[in-house]
């Protein structure tokens, strides 16, 4: 691309639909209903130190006192609606008695969800959000042991200790879809019990019965989107409505096939993933999405417009997405395509809080490169942040990672950066 074409890039603004979830968004900030909290500032660097085992949960019997508890702002996908999970004393866990086990987080993992309700909100093509997470309904505090560790850690110099902050390969979700996985699991847990094997085989079986209820939590949101469609009398929000059933029932169990539906998987990867309470990163967004993008554009199936508005969604909805652009190949040679395009330009419609990372080398597009500074300088929030990615994969290379994996490596939190 020419620097010519950066600057009608730079003019881009968002479509009606898009404005209106944008006003959304901000309203949720402005509001206070994402917010996120600590309950300690140790907490900020030593993540296994204090009172919380993560961060502190907004209700529940481990949410901190809220008069001491820290408010780190609008920085969550969590959406706010006031008071506790209503099936809180029917967790299994609570009946049933809590077990560090894989199958006891598992039975409250899959109840949590089923009783988690589905949001399909008015202008949305891409859905999923939640209310409360897995730990303002179930007690869970790192073991005594664990903690020891910690704090010999720190003894020796340790800077800080973060859990997760990974970057999970959503390749393997994209290309094989829940079914898929689900076959997996079941095989491997099958072959385990006729090793012998009972611990995999009771972890793999735990896995199963997640697995299992994420398609069902899939399934609702596209019956919800059935019902909406039906009763609404508005035809674009019919039509929207209608999209986002098509789109979530086509991906309860089948592997995406076109972009939105690759979109609507990762987004409710994230969802469930997020309701756990960690905070990871997701990866190289515009390597995942552009197969999906590059074939629904050769069928002239959508255009670089409809395909900016539904990255912008999946920015819009989760509030803080640690996303990597740009970087290099396996082969060492520049990655930027069109979709990195498109991913930066879907922030420059939304712009305001979020967590993308370009990935700059010497051998980059610069014209995409210069068009995220230029989306820098003109938001004034630190985003994207510019990451060397030769450094990343060297440092990665020096911890003893082979070259075949340092070459996908991915910025994944505040400071943090790993191998997909």
């Amino acid at each position: 691309m020419k620097t010519t074409v950066i600057k009608q890039i730079s003019t881009l603004e968002a479509d009606k639909r898009i404005k209106k979830l944008i006003s959304r968004s901000h309203e949720l900030a402005t509001e206070h209903k994402r917010d996120l909290y600590v309950d300690n500032p140790e907490f900020l660097v030593y993540h296994w130190s204090g009172e919380a085992a993560a961060f502190s949960p907004n209700t529940g019997e481990l949410s901190a006192d809220t008069e001491k508890r820290i408010n780190l702002g609008d920085h969550n996908a969590r959406v706010d609606i006031g008071g506790e999970f209503p099936f809180i004393n029917e967790m299994p866990s609570k009946k049933n008695g809590l077990k560090y086990t894989p199958g006891n987080w598992a039975e409250d993992y899959a109840f949590f969800l089923d009783h988690s309700p589905p949001e399909v909100l008015p202008n949305e093509k891409i859905v999923g959000e939640f209310h409360w997470m897995l730990e303002e309904a179930r007690f869970f505090q790192y073991p005594e042991s664990q903690r020891d560790l910690g704090r010999k850690a720190r003894e020796l110099g340790a800077g800080g200790i973060s859990f997760t902050h990974t970057a999970p390969d959503l390749s393997i979700g994209l290309s094989l879809g829940w079914s898929g996985l689900l076959k997996k699991i079941r095989n491997r847990k099958n072959s385990f019990i006729e090793y012998g094997n009972k611990k995999s085989a009771e972890y793999l079986a735990a896995s199963e019965t997640v697995a299992l209820s994420i398609m069902r939590y899939i399934e609702k949101h596209a019956e919800k989107a059935d019902i909406l469609a039906v009763n609404e009398t508005d035809p674009e929000l019919r039509a929207n409505y209608e999209f986002v059933a098509e789109t979530t029932r086509a991906i309860v169990s089948d592997p995406p096939s076109t972009l939105a539906e690759a979109v609507q998987w990762i987004q409710f990867f994230t969802t469930v993933e997020r309701i756990n309470g960690h905070g990871n990163g997701y990866g190289r967004l515009d390597q995942l999405l552009y197969p999906f993008y590059k074939k629904d554009s050769e069928e002239e199936k959508i255009n670089r417009e409809e395909a900016r508005n539904l990255v912008a969604e999946l920015y819009l909805k989760y509030g803080g997405n640690y996303w990597s652009f740009g970087g290099k190949d396996r082969n060492q040679k520049d990655a930027s395509n069109e979709m990195s395009w498109i991913c930066l330009e879907a922030y420059d419609i939304t712009g305001g809080y979020n967590h993308l990372g370009l990935m700059w080398h010497p051998d980059i597009d610069k014209d995409f490169f210069n068009y995220g500074c230029d989306v820098v300088a003109r938001h004034n929030c630190g985003t994207p942040t510019l990451v060397n990615y030769d450094i990343l994969r060297n440092s990665q290379l020096k911890s003893g990672v082979d070259e075949e994996d340092a070459w996908n490596v991915s910025y994944s939190g505040c400071q943090w950066y790993c191998v997909v």
